[in-house]
């Protein structure tokens, strides 16, 4: 659900990006895009799924990201082949 002044876009399907670019980022971080609102602004925010560096292990972080800071991954990523197996029964 979106906060109050927020309008949420549906978008079914989760996409890989980047997270990049963000205050005191040194490395981009690779992400799963999940879903996209719109403040009353007019600014795009992307909430997003992304792995961070910790000190002994890695941190998932799940948050809204301005979207300024998502990129796109490029080229898009090639969906598994779908092997059809026999029932050997």
């Amino acid at each position: 659900m979106a906060a109050p002044g927020m309008h949420e876009r549906p978008d079914p399907r989760p996409r890989h990006c980047w997270v990049t670019g963000m205050p005191h980022q040194v490395d981009p971080f690779p992400a799963v895009l999940l879903g996209w609102r719109q403040d009353d602004h007019g600014t795009w925010w992307g909430r997003v799924a992304y792995s961070v560096p910790g000190y002994f292990e890695q941190n998932i972080v799940h948050a809204w990201v301005d979207a300024r800071y998502l990129r796109p991954l490029t080229p898009p990523p090639t969906p598994p082949a779908v092997e059809r197996r026999r029932n050997p029964h």
